[in-house]
């Protein structure tokens, strides 16, 4: 049943236009180099091991 949910989740998330058109926009950022890592902006590295 949870497996249900979390599809139908998804299918009306992206039945929604609005969040479908930022995740291209952010996919285009991406593939320009238009992107810029924790460090840079906020000045302190992430530790993403868990």
């Amino acid at each position: 049943m949870n497996k249900m949910n979390e599809d139908r989740e998804t299918l009306e998330i992206l039945a929604d236009a609005e969040p479908v058109k930022s995740l291209k926009r952010a996919e285009a950022d991406i593939e320009a180099g238009r992107i810029h890592s924790h460090k840079a902006v906020f000045g302190i590295k992430v530790n993403h091991n868990g």
